[in-house]
Formats: C-alpha cells, structure tokens, sequence
C-alpha cells in the first residue's frame, strides 16, 4: 500500500482541507485514466461501483491508519457535524511519484477544482470510462 499512501499525500499537499468524497473521486479519476494510457491498475484500491456513486472499499480504514493524515470535522454553532475534510499534517511526508504518475494528477487537480462535488460524481458516473468499468465489474 506503499504508492497508494503516496498517491493520497500527493494529492492532499496540492489540494488542502479536502473531503474524503473528493479525495475518492481524484483517485478513481487517475486510476481511469492511467489504466487507459498504460494498461494497467496502478493501485490496490477496490471500488464498489454503482450506477450514479461508488466509493472505495475500506478508505475509512485506510485513511485512519495512514501516518501524518488529519481527520477534522467542522461542526456548525449548535455543535453538529457538518462536513470532514482530510489534510497532511507533515509537509515532509515522501509524496514522490513517477513523473506520468504526477502529470496525470496535476492534470486532473486542476480540472475538477471547477467543479463541486455534486458536478464531479455526475462528470465521473457519466464517463464513457466509468460506464464500461460498472458493466464489468458494478455491484
């Protein structure tokens, strides 16, 4: 799980204060695109794809056990949790990554900061990518 942690740091050093939602839909992004450019899944990361959403099996596990990542939970006046958000809490973290590893990302980073959650999923399960990955392998 070695470049799967990278990845993550990757993307949380560039990104600041992000939901693990985002984080999710960056990931499956990358995996996409990279699997069509080399032929192959870069990580280990399981999805579990349904027609409009997916999420990704075990990153709640995966994110509380993963070193230098913060958990916050903004709450509104009344105490209530309303959003999580997800950052880096040591910018010295190794976040090194092959240099088509890195451009793919960057890419993808700054197209989808667009975009709100709402609209990134849609842009996602509306993938012509997306739609061959849930015909062969959606719950």
């Amino acid at each position: 799980m070695e470049l799967e942690k990278k990845i993550v740091y990757y993307i949380l050093k560039r990104q600041n204060d992000i939901h693990p939602f985002r984080l999710s839909r960056i990931l499956l992004l990358f995996e996409m695109e990279y699997a069509r450019k080399y032929g192959e899944k870069p990580t280990n990361f399981v999805y579990r794809l349904q027609p409009y959403t997916f999420f990704i099996e075990d990153f709640t596990k995966f994110i509380e056990e993963t070193p230098f990542i913060e958990k916050m939970r903004i709450t509104d006046d009344k105490g209530i949790p309303i959003k999580g958000i997800l950052r880096v809490t040591n910018q010295e973290v190794d976040d090194s990554l092959p240099v088509e590893m890195r451009e793919i990302l960057d890419r993808i980073i700054r197209e989808t900061s667009k975009l709100d959650d709402q609209e990134l999923n849609r842009f996602i399960v509306g993938s012509t990518d997306y739609k061959k990955l849930y015909e062969l392998y959606g719950d």
